[in-house]
Formats: structure tokens, C-alpha cells, sequence
């Protein structure tokens, strides 16, 4: 049985069951937790204004009402069930609160079926609980120079939310290169290019400071997938909420020549980025000043590092095949840590790792799906 209060703030805390009316000044805190019966607190009659609100049980049930927002003056949590109700748009703010939300809700249902059902989903946002759609976005120009931004280039209308696990697909059919102006910031968990030949593909090009950030909801990372053609990405990346994988196949191509970093000064988490290509063809190039500091793994495919400042100073390049670095430029057996970030002397010759005849650039890393690792930590050139 689940028991509902009314929000109110006259209480410092608020417990199911208790008979309470609207606050204006949002004095009190909402606390759903174990009772003898399920929680439950209704805001779905009107605009309502707490202190904050806390979810502990997985068997609390929220209602909120599309029209009737619920504004935290102070932090949020959540758990168990929300009932969303009288929503009319693919689109809109259910909560307003301070910072990043606590925990998510199990299940969602939005007038009275599954959000699945109503192609929608819940943005979890840092300030805001949202409704967004989840129907894909699909790039629909191949005219250079068009803006992300611009509703009319996407299929559905609109353009990808910008949210945490928001997905957007750029693949409209070209045999040749093509420019697209990221023109506002953007944050996605999965970004797909796609092109019907080899040489023809997208470039995002950033005509300001914006940027894009690559970051999942749940454990899964962030995905980046080329599944053919050849495709840039000049614009900074933030890999943030977790690791950046990339997914290139059917010889795809993707280069990042914008900046590369992660969220580890807000969050002291360092972030990886690790290619995988399922039939050997995919590359990968980097280009930029990264400063990511989780490692690049390479677990197939073709990685190549055109910029000795490609890997940050302490971090590592993890690849597929153990034998990659068997020789070092000390000889046989060497610590492949001893590789010089400028690489001012050749690699040891081998199958699966070749040196770029430029002085000022890496190395071509090509790791098959071999048994075993090679790492290679990358730390500053002494004699620079």
C-alpha cells in the first residue's frame, strides 16, 4: 500500500501520511525512506517549492505533474517510481534543484504507460529533471558549413539533447567531405558516422568554444562508431561520467584533432579512451593536445598519434599484442616505458608496431586480436 503526503515545507522533514498543503518558501525537506507502508508524495496538483528532496526506498513512488514544476532550493535524490502526468510535448522540465542529482528512478511512466511506450526519455541534468525524446536524430544535410544547431537539418526535426546518454546519428548518403558547425555546445552518450563510400564522411568543426562532451548513463562508456567512410572531429572533446570507447569498422576512419580531456579535476576520476574495430579495419587518428590521463588502449584496429602531446605526460598506451614492444629503443627486453615522447630514435623493427618517420610525432600502433598487453607510459622528454 502506498501512503501519499502532499509536499510542504513547514516540516524540516516530511514523511508519508502527513496532512500538508503547499509552501511557498520551501522551508522543509521532502524524505521518502522505509516506512511500515511503500512512500509516496504527490506534486502533481500544482507548482510546489521544497528544500530539498531525498529518495532512499526503491519502493517510493514520485508523482509529478508536466505542468506543476517542483523546484529544490537545495539538492535532489532519487529512487523507486515516477509518475509523470498530463504531459502533452516530447519535451520539458519536471524539477528544477540544486547541483547533480543522487541515484535515478527504476521506473518511469508517464501518463499512466512505460516512457519507453511515448519514444521519451528522463535527463537526469545537473539543475534539472527533464523529459527528451529518445527517438534518434539523424543528420540530414550534405551541404558544408550547415549548423548543428538548426532544427531543420535533422530528421524528427530537431536536433540530439544535449543530455548525458543522448544519441545522435551523422550519415546522410555523400561521397564527399563535408563540414557541419558545432555551433553550440553538445553533449551525447553515443555519436554514429556513417557515409556510402570510403573517401566521402563528416567533419565537426567548432567556429567558437564549443565543445563536445561524450558521457553515458549507467556503467556502460561513451561511444563513438565509424561504420565506413572518413570522418574528423575538429572541435575539443570532454570525456566525462565515465571512459570514451570507439568503435570503427569496414576500413572507417576517424581522426580528433581538437583537444582531448576528461573531468578528473571535478571529479578526480581519470578517463580512458579504448579503440576496437570487429573486423581489423577501423583507424583511429589523434592529432590534438590531449590531456586525458586514463590511458588509450588499442584493442584492434590502426591507432595513429600524429602529435608528440597526443598522450598525456603520465599516461599509457595499452595495445593488443604483447610482442609490440618486445624490443625496445634500449633492445630486446627493454622497459617500454623508455620510449621518448618526441621519439627522436626508431622503434625496434616488428610486425605490429611501426615508427612515423616524422621526428616530432609517435607512433603507428596496429594491434590484432592477440593474447596478452603492452603498455607503454608515456613521460617527458629530458632532453626537451
Amino acid at each position: 500500500m502506498t501512503r501519499f503526503a502532499r509536499i510542504h515545507g513547514a516540516r524540516p522533514t516530511l514523511t508519508p501520511g502527513y496532512p500538508l498543503g503547499a509552501s511557498p518558501k520551501g522551508r522543509g525537506s521532502l524524505l521518502l525512506s522505509r516506512t511500515p507502508h511503500e512512500p509516496g508524495a504527490d506534486a502533481s496538483g500544482y507548482a510546489q517549492t521544497i528544500a530539498s528532496l531525498t529518495i532512499s526506498s526503491s519502493n517510493a513512488t514520485l508523482n509529478l505533474g508536466y505542468n506543476n514544476l517542483l523546484t529544490s532550493t537545495g539538492t535532489a535524490g532519487f529512487a523507486g517510481t515516477l509518475n509523470v502526468s498530463d504531459l502533452n510535448l516530447n519535451s520539458g522540465t519536471l524539477m528544477t534543484y540544486n547541483g547533480t542529482p543522487a541515484g535515478t528512478f527504476a521506473t518511469v511512466d508517464v501518463n499512466g504507460a512505460p516512457i519507453a511506450n511515448a519514444s521519451l526519455q528522463l535527463a537526469y541534468l545537473s539543475g534539472a529533471l527533464e523529459i527528451v525524446s529518445s527517438l534518434l536524430p539523424t543528420w540530414n544535410n550534405t551541404a558544408s558549413g550547415a549548423s548543428w544547431s538548426n532544427s531543420g537539418n535533422w530528421t524528427g526535426g530537431s536536433p540530439p539533447a544535449s543530455v548525458p546518454g543522448a544519441s545522435a546519428i551523422v550519415g546522410a548518403p555523400t561521397t564527399s567531405q563535408v563540414t557541419i558547425s558545432l555551433d553550440i555546445p553538445q553533449t551525447l552518450g553515443s555519436l554514429t558516422f556513417t557515409s556510402s563510400s570510403t573517401t566521402g564522411g563528416y567533419t565537426l568543426v567548432d567556429p567558437g568554444t564549443n565543445s563536445l562532451t561524450m558521457t553515458n548513463t549507467g556503467s556502460l562508456p561513451a561511444q563513438i562508431n565509424v561504420t565506413s567512410g572518413t570522418h574528423s572531429i575538429a572541435a575539443s572533446v570532454m570525456i566525462a561520467g565515465g571512459n570514451l570507447a570507439v568503435s570503427a569498422s569496414n576500413y572507417g576512419q576517424l581522426t580528433i584533432s581538437g583537444n582531448i580531456a576528461d573531468d578528473s579535476l571535478t571529479t578526480s576520476e581519470s578517463r580512458s579512451l579504448t579503440l576496437v574495430s570487429a573486423d581489423g579495419t577501423g583507424e583511429l587518428i589523434l592529432s590534438g593536445t590531449d590531456s586525458y590521463a586514463g590511458g588509450t588502449f588499442v584493442q584492434s584496429g590502426t591507432s595513429i598519434l600524429t602529435n608528440d602531446e597526443a598522450l598525456a605526460v603520465g599516461s599509457s598506451l595499452t595495445i593488443g599484442d604483447a610482442s609490440a614492444f618486445s624490443a625496445g629503443p634500449g633492445g630486446a627486453g627493454s622497459d617500454a616505458g623508455a620510449v621518448s615522447s618526441r621519439l627522436d630514435r626508431p622503434l625496434a623493427a616488428s610486425p605490429s608496431i611501426t615508427p612515423v618517420p616524422e621526428p616530432g610525432t609517435l607512433v603507428l600502433v596496429v594491434a590484432g586480436v592477440v593474447a596478452g598487453l603492452a603498455t607503454w607510459r608515456r613521460r617527458q622528454n629530458r632532453g626537451h
